[in-house]
């Protein structure tokens, strides 16, 4: 993978995990939560890009987010890869798991995964307002 296209990839997770925040805010404000939202996107030089939605809902240091979590695999054998979608706490315990597509080809990875998150988008949403909405204690990581 070439600097250009990691840097479009990050670029078009970015975009949706933008727009799903855009959309959470409102709703948090709406429902009186006070938690912090935020989003991100990260990869490395392997090919591995997590990008996310974060909720802390206490807003306190050392507390774990609830994240919406997009994972892109680095390139496996035969020019594949894997994406997969799910909800988790920031220390990586699962809330739910949501989709998984194996074996994606690494030809146009990126209209890929722009589709996959397109036709998912407002699902997504739903299921983080409901996430961000349940009223829980905070969650820590234990070491």
């Amino acid at each position: 993978m070439n600097f250009d296209s990691k840097k479009d990839l990050e670029q078009v997770v970015l975009r949706h995990t933008a727009w799903i925040l855009s959309q959470l805010k409102p709703f948090a404000l709406e429902k009186n939560l006070t938690g912090k939202l935020a989003n991100g996107c990260w990869s490395n030089q392997n090919g591995l890009l997590v990008g996310w939605i974060s909720y802390l809902p206490h807003n306190e240091q050392g507390e774990e987010a609830v994240e919406l979590v997009f994972t892109l695999s680095g390139e496996l054998e035969n020019n594949k890869r894997n994406f997969d979608i799910g909800i988790y706490w920031t220390d990586g315990s699962v809330i739910q798991s949501i989709s998984e597509f194996n074996d994606l080809d690494n030809e146009n990875i990126g209209v890929q995964v722009d589709s996959i998150i397109e036709k998912s988008k407002s699902d997504l949403v739903s299921e983080m307002m409901k996430e961000i909405s349940i009223n829980r204690p905070p969650h820590y990581r234990a070491d």
